[in-house]
Order: structure tokens, then sequence, then C-alpha cells
């Protein structure tokens, strides 16, 4: 009797063993997993034209006071200027297999001028130099059939299971986007832009207040439109306000 029970509590402790083995290599790996995943953007550099019309504007605001009332950096002045076409969570032990197709798009694709529109102050408190993405003569523009090819061809490396932005779980449209590509800014709700700065705050009040004061401002300023050669292709790791830290990859436009 002695001995069953000896045999019964060492199969006991050994199935439970078995079992935290099983656990904690379940977390192991899936720690690993997520560790294989990360920001990066796909994007186009352009001619230094858009540049100096940033530096322009963010000479205007530091002279306003805006900047230093709410000690906003803007993110020029650590971050090259760049296009999102594609931002997402991606399997970085992909990158050579993204990196061939963002070079292939690149070898199709002649350089093209853009144009930029106006200076928008989101309601995200992000300021953007937006840019203009209508159809011409009834075809999808360059900027849209970029967005579109570097979707479809890359979204295949992004992590299915990353987190909305929480400003997108708003948004029906957004969400569905995002659960789809990977980013809520795709196909028909492409919106390219190149951003300034963006304001953190702790409350909406403050954040409201900004954006009132930041609108007034750019109503003020004396916008010209411009335009700007498309010279490129990167590919580049981001930071949580989707500014590039560090350009991967970099791939001339024919």
């Amino acid at each position: 009797m002695l001995t069953s029970k000896r045999f019964f509590y060492i199969k006991f402790c050994l199935l439970h063993l078995m079992l935290l083995t099983i656990l904690l290599t379940s977390c192991v790996n899936a720690k690993k997993r997520n560790e294989e995943y990360k920001n990066i953007d796909i994007h186009l550099s352009v001619s230094n034209k858009i540049k100096k019309q940033i530096e322009k504007f963010n000479i205007y605001l530091a002279k306003s006071g805006i900047l230093k009332k709410y000690n906003i950096t803007p993110f020029l002045e650590h971050h090259p200027v760049h296009l999102t076409l594609y931002l997402t969570d991606f399997d970085v032990n992909k990158l050579d297999d993204i990196k061939s197709e963002v070079k292939k798009i690149a070898s199709l694709q002649k350089r093209f001028l853009i144009k930029t529109t106006y200076i928008n102050p989101s309601p995200s408190s992000f300021v953007m130099l937006e840019v203009d993405n209508s159809s011409k003569d009834g075809k999808v523009g360059e900027l849209q059939t970029l967005c579109n090819e570097s979707i479809n061809n890359l979204m295949k490396y992004r992590n299915k299971n990353a987190a909305i932005p929480a400003w997108a779980k708003a948004i029906p449209a957004k969400k569905k986007s995002f659960k789809l590509y990977g980013t809520p800014n795709a196909f028909k709700a492409f919106d390219p832009h190149f951003s300034i700065l963006a304001g953190t705050f702790k409350t909406d009040e403050q954040k409201t207040v900004f954006l009132k004061e930041m609108s007034n401002i750019v109503k003020k300023y004396k916008y010209k439109s411009i335009e700007a050669e498309v010279l490129s292709i990167g590919i580049g790791y981001v930071n949580s306000l989707g500014q590039m830290t560090k350009e991967i990859a970099n791939y001339p436009l024919k």
C-alpha cells in the first residue's frame, strides 16, 4: 500500500513538473515572439525643399512663443524629414525579405513631384504639413500607388497581434483598417503628410487649449504651397511618435 502511494506521489510530482516546464517554455517563447517585432516605417525621402519649408515654419513658431510655452521640440531637430507609406510592427527576422520587396518597388518607380497643401493642427495634437493626394485625370497618383503596393507586398510580415492605438479604437473605419493591415492609414484612409511636431498633455482640456492657440497661429502664418521631388524609398526604425531613430536602408527611384 505504501509503495503504491509513493508511486502515485512521484507520478503526481512529475506531471506537475512537466506542466510547469511547458508553461515556462510558453512564456519564454511568447517573450521571444514579442521581441521579434519592431515598429518599422516604409517611407519616402524627398528633396531639401520640404526641410527648408518646415524650418521656416519652425522659426515662426519659436518667435510666437508657443514652443517654449508648451515645452515642445519640433521633430526636425532630432529626426529626418520623411513621408510615411506604411508604418507597422514588422517581424525583424524577415528584414531581408522586406528590404528585397521595397527595393523592387523603388526600382519600378520613376522620380515624381509632390505638392504640399496646408499646415494642419490635428485633433491628435500632431501638427502636420499635408500633401496633395488627389487623383490625376481619373487615375490614382504615385503616392497612393506606392502606399497600396507597400501594404499589399509587406503586410504578410506584420505582427497580427499588435495593439490597436487608443485613438483608432474609437473610429470604426480606422479600427477595421488596423486589424486588416496593421495600420489605421491604409488605402482610402491614406493621408500623406510630413509630421512637424506633437504636443503631449496630461488632460484633454490642456490639449484643447493648445490646439486652439496653435490653430490661430497657423492661420496668421503666410503659408505658400511648394513642390518637391521624391527621391527614394527608405526603411527605418521609429519611436512611439512615428519619428525615425535609425534608417535601415534607402533605395533610389529610377
